[in-house]
């Protein structure tokens, strides 16, 4: 009986992990989307200053954070 319980233990204990790990996944998937809509806006009031190509280059690294957090690869 006491190694069911520590197999079942197991088992929750991964699920919960598996579960909390999704839900952080998404919460920074989101973070990084809202950080990078904010920064195409900028985009979009600067692009004919000298901070343009900085926002430019801070957007693509917005969007290649969003890519590595939905692979799972942070």
């Amino acid at each position: 009986m006491l190694m069911n319980q520590q197999i079942t233990e197991s088992v929750s204990y991964d699920r919960g992990y598996q579960d909390g790990l999704a839900h952080g996944n998404k919460t920074a998937w989101d973070l990084v989307g809202e950080y990078a809509a904010w920064t195409a806006e900028q985009m979009l009031l600067h692009q004919h200053t000298d901070r343009y190509v900085e926002l430019h280059a801070q957007w693509r690294a917005l969007l290649h954070a969003q890519k590595v957090i939905k692979k799972g690869k942070m």
